[in-house]
């Protein structure tokens, strides 16, 4: 170890000149920190002692969490002035932190050492660690360990470890400081915003291959989402807005009374610089499969004196379809902050103590905002909202009992707000309001009579492709055999940003001409959105009318130099009927976005089994199953459909039915994993464990070792109490390169199970370096302690 016995005024060369060096870096630090502070703009005076808010601290009490976040900090301090390998932290009051340490080590023999209550520096030769007790401001915060120390230090070298831990946890201090409002000790914005995208950065995963997957019942739950909000309080009696309410009016326990509704682990921040608007942030619980319910369960103290208004959105850590390429986390991070304050701006638009997600403001809270000539209104969602050309709208009159009055779509999306084409009047008496509700139309709606040969397309302008829809409605009448096509830009977006709408329309005039050349006796074109075109080919079946589409994709391109991909839908096609062409379409547009530039894309069952795969991500079982039973209708064998309905049917309780779905995947293909997986499962829940076992061991004996497999072949002998069995699967669980942490648990309860406490330990033990709260692993832990008469503490 570097001997500092002549530090404060004899060492010569570079350990002096290092400690002057961090000492005039400290005072430096100290001056600027101190300047942010006074710069933030929260200066009380004491004239505002007799408000109901009090100022928040001027030195925050530092937690376990600061500390441990001040790691790389404590490194810098000391590593020129000490010889260690590494340091960390040891809090008695948290000893299953010390289980996650790289360095090891038995934490009972800690536990259980006298100088841990007596808060006293303790030097362990034989591992060479030594453990300072860390005070400040005479609070004992825990343990710094320093890995790796070669000797006992002497007097002068503990005065230097006093000194500099002082000026650490004093920077730590100070850095905690001026990342929080003075008034409720949350996150100020601009601190928040930064934590919000760690957040992102530490929980994004790898967006991976985007194909159609085989769905497996072993996914009881959807993923575990993060959710971004902000909550408005306002007194009652005050300013609607809220944003202008006095913060002497604020009583000093709503700031607990908030903390309260929260579920552990959330972030909290003053946002715009008010008291009274609370940004949060809760993360994705990690090791634990739980589902985030909106917060504000029970607010009844401050409903006595506020009303309020939360937004929130949601992030799905797979996947990154909001932004397109592998966008900065900071993108990430405005995209999603602006969802979250529009989700809030929108409830606040929808009367008092509103809770809206992101996800629900075209569901909920719509409104027509004023009335244009030529049956258009315009409605108070716009593109921050997600509208989006050619959704449909429905418009009701305020009262749940009032019917629905027709149905509308965008023609002009502006950020705020649209304007809308009023397309279809339930009856001609009926008038469009002012402050009608306007509802965007998803499958679960009802559709409104006289209306249901609408498509549901994408983008583009409206009126021309209504004049389409009119003549192309006309042209289904007279004909028995036709196909449709929509085609689209591959390079739209890059050309939009090279040429500009004029451009694009120049590009467009020259592609209509082609097409009007091309076109054979009796069709009908006409533009889909602003990157594609639609057509209708009479006459023309699945086979002519595919080569018709290739040839058009290659004179487009030679012509135009224009890359162009195209979907095909024909008829008759069984179970299909004419009004279907449409919508059949617009699925293989789905379908298309798997593919590459240049494809043609035939509507078949692959693109029935990618539309029911989406209406089973959105929960919508039933029209899951539809889809599916119609690709097998257009393909007996394909797989994955047959697989996908068999576990829609098992969510839906019709096990008999998945059963027979299964069997009927194996007899295609009696080697498929996830089909044999998921008949076990079937098996199981119809009480028929012992054939599921069978099909399991089967399956695990021709197969690589699998964790869901293994796992839940333990919990089916698990439930039926053959313990060794079940410990000899947990154990391959385990073992398997995918394995997941609930195994620990399991593991640590079948030892219970079979009366091996000490070997339960260890597994708990596991558990807890997964998830230090995991609060069955703590308390079975402990009990396990307590049985056996020793380590109380823990």
């Amino acid at each position: 170890m570097r001997s500092v016995e002549s530090l404060p005024g004899e060492t010569p060369g570079k350990n002096r000149e290092t400690l002057i060096s961090i000492q005039e870096h400290y005072e430096w630090l100290v001056d600027k920190i101190s300047a942010c502070v006074y710069l933030s703009g929260y200066r009380l005076t004491h004239e505002q002692k007799g408000c109901i808010f009090m100022p928040f601290p001027a030195t925050p009490e530092l937690t376990p969490e600061d500390v441990s976040a001040s790691r790389a900090l404590f490194t810098r301090v000391f590593q020129d002035l000490f010889s260690f390998q590494s340091l960390n932290f040891y809090f008695p009051e948290r000893p299953q932190a010390a289980l996650s340490w790289k360095e090891g080590g038995i934490l009972e023999e800690v536990l259980e050492s006298p100088w841990v209550n007596a808060r006293e520096m303790h030097f362990d030769p034989e591992r060479k660690r030594l453990y300072w007790p860390l005070m400040f401001h005479d609070q004992f915060l825990g343990f710094l360990v320093l890995f790796g120390f070669v000797q006992v230090p002497d007097s002068k070298e503990q005065q230097w470890l006093k000194h500099f831990a002082e000026i650490s946890l004093e920077m730590t201090t100070l850095r905690k400081q001026v990342q929080l409002d003075p008034v409720t000790g949350f996150f100020h914005e601009t601190a928040f915003r930064k934590v919000v995208a760690r957040v992102l950065k530490e929980g994004s995963k790898n967006k991976g291959e985007r194909k159609p997957e085989k769905l497996s019942l072993a996914d009881g739950r959807a993923f575990q989402k993060m959710i971004l909000g902000f909550l408005s309080l306002h007194p009652k009696g005050s300013d609607a807005s809220g944003m202008s309410a006095s913060p002497n009016m604020i009583p000093l326990t709503w700031i607990r009374t908030i903390k309260d509704q929260f579920p552990a682990g959330t972030i909290l921040a003053a946002v715009r610089h008010h008291p009274l608007i609370v940004g949060f942030v809760i993360p994705e619980v990690a090791g634990e499969d739980q589902t985030l319910s909106p917060p504000l369960s029970n607010l009844t103290e401050l409903q006595s004196r506020f009303e309020y208004h939360l937004g929130y959105a949601s992030h799905d850590l797979r996947s990154q379809d909001t932004l397109q390429g592998n966008p900065s986390r900071f993108a990430m991070m405005s995209r999603w902050w602006e969802q979250a304050w529009t989700a809030l701006e929108s409830a606040r638009t929808m009367g008092s103590n509103m809770v809206l997600n992101y996800d629900e403001i075209l569901l909920r809270a719509g409104r027509v905002l004023d009335i244009l000539p030529g049956h258009r209104i315009v409605i108070n969602q716009g593109e921050k909202a997600g509208v989006e050309f050619f959704m449909r709208f429905s418009i009701v009159e305020e009262g749940a009992e009032k019917p629905e009055k027709g149905l509308a779509v965008p023609l002009d999306i502006q950020e705020d707000l649209c304007v809308a084409e009023v397309i279809f009047l339930q009856e001609s008496g009926l008038s469009i309001r002012k402050n009608d509700r306007v509802r965007l139309v998803t499958s679960r709606t009802r559709p409104i009579e006289g209306f249901q040969d609408t498509a549901v397309s994408v983008n583009g302008p409206l009126r021309s492709f209504q004049m389409f829809q009119q003549k192309l409605r006309q042209a289904l009448k007279e004909n028995e055999r036709f196909s449709l096509l929509i085609g689209r830009l591959d390079d739209f977006n890059e050309r939009l940003k090279t040429w500009g709408e004029k451009g694009l329309l120049e590009i467009r005039k020259e592609m209509n001409k082609n097409l009007e050349e091309k076109m054979p006796q009796g069709g009908l074109f006409g533009p889909y959105g602003r990157d594609g075109f639609i057509l209708y080919l009479p006459d023309m079946r699945r086979e002519e009318a595919g080569r018709w589409a290739e040839d058009l994709i290659g004179e487009l391109e030679k012509n135009l130099n224009s890359s162009i991909s195209l979907v095909l839908a024909d008829f008759p096609l069984s179970p299909f009927h004419k009004g279907d062409i449409l919508d059949n379409a617009v699925k293989a547009l789905d379908h298309l976005a798997f593919l590459g530039p240049r494809s043609l894309v035939v509507f078949d069952s692959v693109t029935l089994n990618i539309s029911g795969d989406k209406y089973y991500g959105r929960g919508e079982l039933a029209e899951a199953v539809r889809e599916y039973e119609r690709a097998l209708i257009l393909d007996p064998n394909n797989i994955n459909a047959l697989n996908s309905l068999g576990v829609t049917y098992a969510n839906q309780g019709r096990l008999q039915q998945a059963v027979e779905a299964f069997q009927r995947v194996l007899k295609l293909s009696k080697d498929d994993f996830m089909a044999s997986f998921n008949l076990g499962f079937a098996l199981a829940r119809l009480g028929r464990e012992g054939e599921a076992i069978q099909i399991w061991e089967s399956l695990a004996r021709r197969s690589e070792t699998d964790f869901d497999l293994t796992f839940h072949l333990g919990r089916l002998y698990r439930e039926r109490n053959e313990y060794d069995r079940a410990y000899e699967w947990f154990r391959k669980a385990e073992e398997a390169p995918n394995k997941k942490g609930a195994v620990h648990r399991a593991l640590g309860e079948i030892e219970e199970l079979r009366g091996r406490g000490r070997e339960a330990m260890v597994w708990y033990k596991k558990a807890l370096k997964n998830n230090p709260q995991n609060a069955f692993c703590l308390s079975r832990l402990g009990s396990l302690y307590l049985q056996q008469g020793e380590s109380i503490r823990v």
